[in-house]
């Protein structure tokens, strides 16, 4: 796994996710088949490839609008 992309959490709904919890890199990767991951990735372009590398077709990547610094805090998400 690249060191520049982290799988926050598989299978969310993004409604649900409270904004003010993820950091500012933090993105919404939504799958072909339905499923929305929250992954923290420096840029769209590295986490494209890394779910292509993966064999996973995605449909789109959304910025996720998080609020904390992503050099001071980790995102905050219960596992």
């Amino acid at each position: 796994m690249s060191k520049e992309i982290k799988i926050i959490k598989e299978n969310v709904i993004p409604n649900d996710i409270p904004i003010k919890d993820l950091t500012s890199d933090c993105h919404f990767v939504t799958r072909i088949c339905g499923q929305v991951d929250v992954v923290r990735g420096v840029g769209m372009v590295k986490i494209f490839d890394y779910y292509y590398d993966k064999g996973i077709k995605i449909k789109a990547i959304d910025v996720s609008g998080g609020q904390r610094n992503p050099k001071l805090m980790e995102p905050a998400l219960d596992k």
